[in-house]
């Protein structure tokens, strides 16, 4: 839970929202400075194929979240899910994921792990 509150609290962050017809991607900077961000949005099948969907450039100010980005509906497939991340000018990444269904209604393919003791 720690490692994952790390992710809630980064100084910057980009979230997906739904909206009628789509998606909508809101960079938030919380660090003392207006920055650029860039963020590239990829929809993802559960056999782990990927085609990337946008790709674009934001300037971050400190004192609103603002729109980055607007994707329609029609541009996921229905075994897809959305997968975003962004880059900060000094290299630093964030990633999240952004299912439009729930999780169990997706074919989950088994992880094929195995443990010798």
């Amino acid at each position: 839970m720690h490692h994952m509150a790390r992710g809630f609290f980064a100084p910057v962050i980009v979230i997906c929202l739904p909206e009628a017809g789509g998606w909508v991607f809101k960079a938030v900077n919380d660090t003392g400075a207006a920055l650029s961000l860039t963020l590239e949005v990829w929809a993802v099948r559960m056999s782990g194929s990927s085609r990337q969907l946008a790709e674009c450039r934001v300037d971050a100010p400190t004192d609103c979240a603002v729109q980055a980005l607007s994707l329609a509906h029609a541009v996921l497939e229905e075994d897809e899910v959305l997968s975003f991340f962004w880059t900060l000018p000094d290299g630093a990444m964030g990633r999240d994921l952004f299912a439009p269904r729930p999780w169990k209604s997706y074919d989950l393919h088994p992880a094929a792990l195995a443990m010798d003791a």
